[in-house]
């Protein structure tokens, strides 16, 4: 297995945001939301995570450049059961 992708917006906080300022860095994004949403500081979360929490604000609007691609791969053989065509209908419907 490969190095891990970097966060779309890692070069914005390259530019932007000096190490000391930072209060934690992690890999696993849920660690991050937990840490946002309890109020440790401000961070990047996903429009339909941020959704689900009322009490956020946004501080800096959605940037393109911050966009990652999704890719969702499914065996020939199982592509139009329902169980997969209804995942494919969330997943669109995320995506508005």
């Amino acid at each position: 297995v490969g190095s891990p992708v970097p966060a779309p917006f890692k070069d914005w906080m390259d530019t932007n945001v000096s190490p000391s300022a930072l209060a934690l860095t992690a890999t696993d994004q849920k660690v991050v939301y937990s840490a946002i949403c309890e109020g440790m500081g401000i961070g990047f979360v996903a429009e339909h995570d941020a959704a689900q929490q009322k009490d956020l604000v946004e501080v800096i609007p959605p940037s393109d450049e911050w966009s990652a691609e999704f890719w969702i791969v499914t065996h020939v053989d199982l592509h139009r059961t329902e169980k997969v065509q209804a995942f494919l209908r969330r997943v669109r419907a995320l995506k508005g």
